[in-house]
């Protein structure tokens, strides 16, 4: 498919088994035939899958709030007159209102999004245009509802030293807690606090950085002991003990590149094209249990889905909230660490 650029070999040739495990909250995917539609399902087997949004253009990517109602894609969108490759807002309990473009390609085209559990919107935007620095932006749920919402840039390529901008930033996730996001920049992957600041810690090698459920570990795809690649869990709570837990070998086959986290914490749920050439999705256990294919009711696994809850759900308003700190930071420019 021509938006999966970042592609590895993986496996798919391991046992199918019929039980499921438990699932929390809805399954919302791009459809794999229809990139200008999103759908729901609420089985892990989706037979009860129904279109619930349609864009105008093609979408790439999807976030979704984590027990909340916003959803964010990153979707092409035309601009005075170009097409680019914007963030856009869906609010799930108004079905019939547009989405709203946020970024109106003022930071030219993005490349990933998420979003915090307390409604926080980060992205990250391309290395290709000039004039506009290439790095992670935070947009505060304040500013949702603004035709022009104000930015801040946590991260940019001169934070890190002897890194090449023009390629290093690639992929960016939240925290459950909404106080860190992780990154990946020159193969190693970056956590940074968004609430105290300062600078970034390097927690290990590799790239596509996912955080747990509860926050604790961290899932990444690396290279393993001379495979093509394959997925580690380390632990990060405390960081400086930060250990490795669990690798699911992955080699043989291609995917999409993309990973979750099973709701409930114990898996890692992947995508693999087939030898039927479709893409298929399976769930792999941390403890070595057989990987278990999901989504069988569909003619193809969708390449890009998210969950709308999870099974230990955080607070939407933490006790130490992102927001209050830019409420008083926000003063008539915008901060830069």
């Amino acid at each position: 498919m021509k938006y999966l650029k970042l592609c590895f070999f993986i496996s798919i040739c391991f046992p199918i088994i019929i039980t499921h495990a438990e699932r929390t909250g809805d399954i919302i995917y791009i459809h794999p035939d229809n990139e200008k539609e999103l759908w729901s399902t609420s089985s892990w087997d989706g037979r009860d899958a129904h279109r619930i949004f349609t864009h105008s253009h093609g979408i790439e990517h999807i976030a979704v709030q984590k027990n909340g109602s916003y959803l964010l894609t990153i979707a092409h969108a035309r601009v005075n007159g170009r097409l680019g490759r914007d963030v856009f807002l869906v609010d799930r309990t108004r079905p019939r209102a547009k989405a709203r473009n946020l970024t109106q390609q003022r930071y030219g085209p993005i490349e990933d999004i998420d979003i915090f559990h307390n409604g926080d919107v980060v992205f990250l935007n391309s290395s290709e245009v000039e004039n506009l620095v290439h790095g992670i932006y935070l947009i505060p749920r304040e500013e949702l509802g603004n035709d022009l919402p104000e930015t801040e840039l946590l991260r940019s390529g001169g934070d890190i030293l002897n890194v090449r901008l023009h390629w290093d930033f690639s992929k960016v996730r939240c925290s459950p807690e909404n106080e860190h996001i992780a990154y990946n920049a020159g193969g190693k992957i970056y956590l940074y606090n968004v609430i105290k600041g300062g600078g970034s810690k390097v927690v290990s090698e590799g790239h596509f950085p996912v955080f747990s459920p509860e926050g604790d570990r961290l899932a990444f795809a690396h290279r393993f002991k001379g495979m093509n690649a394959a997925i580690s869990v380390i632990s990060i709570k405390p960081l400086n003990l930060a250990r490795r837990l669990a690798t699911v070998a992955l080699v043989d086959h291609v995917s999409s590149g993309a990973f979750i986290w099973a709701p409930d914490g114990q898996a890692i749920i992947y995508t693999a094209r087939g030898f039927d050439r479709l893409f298929h999705s399976y769930r792999a256990p941390l403890d070595g249990g057989p990987h278990e294919e999901i989504f069988e009711h569909l003619v193809e696994s969708p390449y890009d889905f998210d969950w709308t809850g999870t099974s230990n759900p955080h607070a939407v308003e933490p006790t130490r909230k992102l927001t209050t700190l830019w409420g008083s930071l926000k003063v008539h420019n915008i901060r830069r660490r």
